[in-house]
């Protein structure tokens, strides 16, 4: 489940069913579906590609064809820490990324630093992306 208060809530099912409400519709979810409501109570199901999912609950970062703000918030988000972009330009590059969440910060932007078309780096308690 995902229920961040800048973006949609989503429930995506890995196994076994469970039934969703919102506050005008419901629906039972099977393994691989994801259910979003958004702000005004609409409730949508959608097929989806569980490993994203189910990396973050076994410790990894699992990004495929995101776009690089979408990455770099939930980064932030794990380490609390605010991220700035100095060239945006790179905020809608989409990217394919997949590191240890358990690593520890430092070893999460080497990570990144190692694809070689960004650079990161930590500044106090900001990320920085040129």
């Amino acid at each position: 489940m995902r229920a961040y208060g800048n973006a949609a809530d989503n429930v995506t099912l890995i196994t076994g069913s469970v039934m969703v409400n919102s506050r005008q519709h419901h629906a039972k979810l099977n393994p691989g579906e994801q259910a979003s409501i958004n702000d005004k109570g609409g409730l949508s199901i959608a097929q989806v590609d569980i490993e994203p999912y189910t990396s973050w609950r076994d410790g990894f970062f699992y990004f495929d064809n995101v776009k690089l703000q979408d990455i770099m918030r939930a980064i932030g988000r794990n380490f609390n820490l605010s991220v700035e972009f100095r060239d945006t330009s790179l905020l809608d590059y989409k990217i394919h990324f997949v590191a240890d969440r358990t690593s520890g910060i430092e070893t999460v932007i080497n990570t990144l630093n190692r694809m070689k078309k960004i650079h990161v780096q930590q500044e106090g308690s900001k990320i920085v992306v040129y």
